[in-house]
């Protein structure tokens, strides 16, 4: 509880130190104007207005000019650098779908070392699987062209994947076979436009693109090549035209092709 005295001693307290601080300021004013007074100096008076010429004149933006022959100077802006991609302050709420980048290029497989021209193949997928085949010459795609021959076994001139084949140890001279006009162009076809509705659906099924002429001229040059050949070696006939197959209990890692 505040008593009396206690009061009177808080307003005692009061009116003392607005007295210190009221004479505090009248000491400051009095010293701010003694040292105008010493220095003798003035107020900045109003800014003269100046004209346009005189400006320009004081600027130094007319040397400028002068050294350019009248002209001002044209800086080419500096190409403006693409903003790198920032991450986006809100997320779809299903995952987007985004491209995998390759950084690798697409490069022709390495030829295994087991395949040599002449190298009879044993075909693992496809059409003529289980087919034996005469390995002819490697492509530019990769791919390996190969034949039955087609008197032979019924292969044609075609590619496969190394991937989908056997190498054996059995080869076959190449003497007199001739291969390099084939190519992958070679075996190229003509992109046709399937027709729309039901009826091109179940027309296009019908018609079969039919080999030309060069086609199997190149075949027969070939076939004849390799028969004339094959013939010089016994049973090597029968030993292709023979379709490879596994029965129960064939091990076929410890199997020497």
């Amino acid at each position: 509880m505040w008593t009396v005295s206690m009061i009177q001693m808080h307003q005692r307290a009061m009116i003392v130190c607005v007295r210190a601080m009221a004479k505090a300021k009248k000491v400051k004013n009095v010293a701010l104007k003694r040292t105008k007074a010493a220095t003798g100096k003035k107020g900045h008076a109003a800014s003269v207005p100046v004209c346009r010429n005189a400006s320009f004149k004081r600027s130094g933006a007319w040397a400028v000019k002068k050294k350019n022959g009248g002209k001002w100077p044209v800086h080419k802006k500096a190409e403006k650098k693409p903003a790198a991609d920032k991450a986006p302050r809100f997320y779809a709420s299903e995952d987007i779908p985004v491209p995998f980048a390759r950084r690798s290029v697409a490069k022709p497989a390495t030829l295994k070392a087991s395949i040599t021209p002449g190298t009879v193949l044993i075909l693992l997928a496809g059409r003529f699987r289980g087919k034996r085949v005469v390995f002819l010459k490697q492509l530019t795609s990769g791919l390996l062209l190969v034949t039955g021959p087609f008197k032979v076994n019924g292969v044609p001139l075609r590619r496969v994947n190394q991937t989908f084949t056997i190498a054996t140890s059995t080869k076959v001279p190449l003497t007199g076979v001739d291969v390099s006009k084939i190519d992958d162009a070679y075996f190229a076809k003509a992109a046709k436009k399937a027709p729309k509705g039901a009826d091109g659906f179940f027309k296009e099924g019908g018609n079969k693109e039919e080999l030309s002429a060069q086609r199997k001229a190149d075949q027969k040059t070939v076939d004849t090549a390799l028969l004339a050949t094959i013939k010089k070696t016994e049973f090597l006939k029968a030993y292709l035209n023979a379709r490879f197959s596994l029965s129960k209990g064939d091990a076929p890692h410890a199997m020497k092709f």
